[in-house]
């Protein structure tokens, strides 16, 4: 049996789009998992709003435990996390060996990194993956959706540096993971300047009206040859670019963008 948790989420949905499910799970019927056996069990079931976890990281970290009480009740041959990588308290260099020294000082990411550790010592074979920010089918909130629907614009800096991932690729990347028994990859693309996209895909609107750096990200992975990418990266930045600019020209809202 196939069994995927989390399938009204942004991830489990596009999860669901892309594979065939015997039984799906969500926060609200999580009980109902209790006692089930299956042959590959997937979790995409924490919720992925950063700004509710950490301004509640008490109702937070009660949700994440509630959901690792109905898994300590499963048998799983095969257990996937869809994990994120909010994890690294400090996300720049940085890989899987990556030790974790520093505190974290955002209840999202701790949160998620103790499931992580929690469903490792529970599952015999698993594997966790690590997203950054996934662009693609009901995409939720996020600075390309800010772009996209024109929304608080000045709090989108150009000089921000982030990665990002085509959610249409996770399932085939979860076979590849699978296939090769890796227990832990962060699903990487090389860092993008948001001043790239402002420029390939916004450049009629002003941006960036908020001092500072912006958000810096470069998560990198031991893995990236294995999974068809280079030494560290899954794609490169012009590879993400492509896929971000196919996947907005296919939205009605940018039909006449020309981008």
């Amino acid at each position: 049996m196939r069994g995927l948790i989390g399938h009204t989420g942004f991830v489990g949905r596009n999860l669901a789009r892309q594979r065939a499910w015997d039984a799906c799970f969500d926060r609200e019927d999580i009980d109902a998992i209790r006692g089930r056996e299956f042959e590959l069990l997937v979790c995409a079931g924490l919720p992925s709003n950063r700004w509710l976890a950490n301004g509640n990281p008490g109702g937070d970290r009660s949700n994440m435990l509630s959901l690792a009480g109905a898994l300590a009740e499963v048998r799983a041959e095969r257990f996937v996390l869809v994990s994120t990588i909010d994890v690294y308290p400090v996300p720049v260099r940085v890989d899987e060996s990556t030790p974790f020294d520093t505190p974290h000082s955002r209840a999202y990411g701790e949160h998620r990194l103790e499931f992580e550790r929690i469903v490792a010592g529970r599952f015999s074979t698993c594997h966790v993956v690590r997203l950054p920010e996934a662009f693609g089918p009901d995409m939720r909130r996020n600075v390309l959706d800010d772009l996209i629907r024109r929304r608080d614009l000045d709090a989108v800096n150009p000089r921000g540096q982030q990665q990002w991932y085509p959610i249409d690729r996770l399932a085939d990347d979860l076979d590849r993971v699978i296939g090769l028994g890796l227990p832990l990859v962060n699903l990487c693309s090389a860092p993008v300047e948001t001043a790239r996209l402002h420029r390939e895909f916004f450049d009629d609107l002003k941006i960036g009206g908020l001092p500072g750096a912006g958000l810096r990200q470069d998560v990198r992975t031991l893995h990236g040859r294995s999974l068809g990418g280079d030494a560290d990266y899954l794609m490169s930045v012009d590879q993400v670019v492509d896929e971000m600019g196919r996947w907005l020209r296919s939205l009605a809202q940018f039909g006449g963008l020309g981008c």
